[in-house]
């Protein structure tokens, strides 16, 4: 049971295989969101999903223990549970140690309190204390051949170049605008590469982003530009797995790439990238620090660039 939202879920990747390697021939449902648990539906993770939505799920959070009938036949098919989450969830878990003959519960916190630790790091060091190893630490994502068969056919349809000019992923959002680069060092940053590269810039947009998209294609007049607009998570994850480079703030889709190995900057503000920042095969985090050392500050377009070339 996990029911965070894409960045969490990624971030928790990493556990997820270690419980699945840890019970070798077991089937796995994961109960959450789910367009988010789309991106891991029969791609090694999930042999099933649950949505949060179906009838009964709600019944989990009542604190007089009455529960949904048929939700607690449901759960009597599973020997083990395991439920991702914070102090929401004690409900949750003492319903279900009350379900007479019922699985085996789990609980593992998802984000620490303090910011000594990385997130995947603080859920893997509890369930090595349940008695699950953990081979690795960083997140993957799996994607199926037709994923990247439909990936390549969309950006045939949409005559973009794959062979002789760089694809470079960007986006501009996510969860919180004060976690934002502003929109025009972007510009500034995607009109300096085009000028080094000729690439051509996809750029990822979800419904709070629409009008900073249209903003930014005025802006990169000249410039090939397509706009990923609203696509399904594993179609998503396909085209970002076909591009030479993503830049992208603290958000889900910065996590994403970095789970599918694409090289990747991750722009950070307010956060703590020792805690929240994205791990992959070639992640470089950008974040500066005041000249007095009194806190952070944005990373310049200049050592944008810099990063961006040298990948």
């Amino acid at each position: 049971m996990h029911q965070g939202a894409i960045g969490d879920l990624i971030l928790s990747l990493p556990s997820f295989y270690s419980i699945r390697t840890e019970i070798p021939g077991a089937r796995f449902e994961v109960m959450g969101y789910s367009h988010v648990l789309s991106l891991i539906h029969k791609r090694f993770y999930a042999d099933a999903i649950v949505s949060v939505d179906r009838a009964g799920v709600a019944s989990l959070y009542n604190d007089d223990g009455c529960m949904n009938e048929e939700l607690q036949h449901y759960l009597c098919q599973f020997e083990k549970v395991f439920i991702f989450g914070g102090k929401a969830q004690a409900a949750v878990i003492k319903n279900i140690q009350q379900i007479k003959d019922g699985p085996e519960v789990y609980f593992v916190k998802t984000f620490p309190e303090s910011s000594d630790v990385h997130v995947t790091d603080f859920q893997l060091k509890q369930l090595t204390m349940l008695g699950f190893d953990s081979p690795h630490n960083i997140p993957e994502v799996f994607l199926r051949a037709e994923d990247i068969s439909q990936a390549q056919q969309f950006l045939h349809q949409q005559r973009i170049d794959m062979q002789s000019k760089p694809l470079i992923a960007i986006h501009t959002g996510s969860g919180s605008k004060a976690k934002n680069w502003p929109l025009e060092n972007y510009v500034s940053l995607v009109q300096r590469l085009y000028q080094s590269c000729r690439g051509t810039a996809l750029v990822v947009e979800g419904p709070a982003e629409r009008n900073l998209i249209d903003n930014m294609s005025e802006a990169l007049d000249g410039i090939t530009v397509l706009a990923l607009q609203c696509l399904e998570l594993p179609l998503l994850a396909a085209i970002l797995s076909q591009c030479s480079l993503f830049i992208g703030n603290d958000s889900g889709i910065t996590h994403l790439a970095a789970a599918l190995g694409v090289p990747t900057i991750a722009l950070f503000g307010p956060t703590d990238p020792y805690v929240w920042g994205p791990r992959g095969k070639k992640v470089f985090i950008a974040r500066e620090v005041k000249e007095d050392g009194s806190g952070w500050k944005w990373a310049s377009t200049d050592t944008m660039l810099k990063a961006a070339l040298g990948f």
